[in-house]
């Protein structure tokens, strides 16, 4: 499980895929979340607490909040990695 925090001007989240498909949802809060290499909040769909969303490998997705703090809670099975579409958002590189 993870906290997910609202973002200035509600800012997504880095583009990412991953190796293995997962499922992430909502546990508290409310998650915004679209799939494709290029962020269209239009087309982004809303995950209530409850609510989750399927992924296969090496989709491109982002999540957002819009207001408040969410809690997210992903379901998979591993390895898991994340990569992320613009290897300069990763936040583990060093800069």
């Amino acid at each position: 499980m993870a906290r997910v925090a609202p973002r200035a001007a509600g800012a997504a989240r880095r583009r990412r895929t991953s190796h293995a498909p997962h499922h992430p949802g909502s546990r508290a809060g409310t998650l915004q979340h679209a799939m494709g290499e290029r962020l269209d909040r239009e087309r982004g769909e809303r995950l209530g607490p409850g609510g989750f969303v399927y992924l296969p490998g090496m989709m491109p997705h982002s999540v957002w909040t819009e207001a408040a703090e969410a809690v997210v809670q992903v379901t998979g099975t591993g390895p898991f990695g994340l990569l992320y579409v613009n290897p300069a958002d990763n936040p583990g590189k060093a800069r």
